[in-house]
């Protein structure tokens, strides 16, 4: 699990508070060697699943702490993709998971989508931009959901700035759906 803010310097100056990675579930007797003894097996889950659940804790704490303090100045989503990119490559497993906390409203030096009128043309342009800058990231795989923060866009405004990331994940190679875009995860089975 990697938890990052979207800042308006989040490539430069990543705020990274979780980087955690959980280990196998390894069956172990007391003199550390694998064994499949029933009960040896249970005892030892159930301690994994302790410390699991102890760490998973600690660990809602600090992103709640850490999501509700300090507000950025803007947001540069897109940089920021380049750091779940990373961490992706980094720790390499069977499934890919981005969850995003966020307005969805870019608004960096390059783009602001309160303020751009995201045409489909437009978002090609911008896609095609990024594209020539080599700065899309490769997010092969990975299933992205959105939990976008009520805002005071229009419905207008909101659908055109959901089309922009519809195809802009695809871009990337992620998966991202309508249903799983929108001010509530509604459905997360993963």
């Amino acid at each position: 699990i990697v938890v990052a803010k979207i800042t308006e310097s989040s490539i430069t100056e990543p705020e990274v508070p979780v980087n955690e990675k959980f280990p196998e579930f390894v069956p172990l007797d007391k003199m550390g060697n694998l064994t499949d003894n029933e009960f040896l097996v249970k005892e030892a889950k159930a301690k994994a699943d302790e410390r699991l659940k102890v760490r998973k804790d600690e660990i809602i704490d600090i992103v709640r702490d850490f999501l509700f303090t300090g507000k950025a100045m803007k947001t540069d989503i897109l940089s920021s993709l380049h750091i779940a990119e990373r961490s992706f490559k980094k720790y390499n497993s069977d499934r890919s998971i981005l969850v995003i906390l966020s307005d969805m409203i870019e608004d960096s030096d390059a783009y602001n989508f309160e303020k751009e009128k995201l045409t489909q043309k437009r978002i090609e342009e911008i896609i095609n931009k990024e594209k020539a800058r080599n700065k899309i990231p490769e997010l092969d795989d990975v299933t992205v959901y959105v939990v976008s923060a009520v805002t005071s866009l229009s419905t207008k405004k909101f659908f055109s700035i959901q089309n922009f990331w519809l195809t802009y994940f695809k871009e990337c190679g992620a998966r991202l759906s309508k249903e799983d875009y929108g001010s509530a995860l509604l459905d997360f089975n993963e």
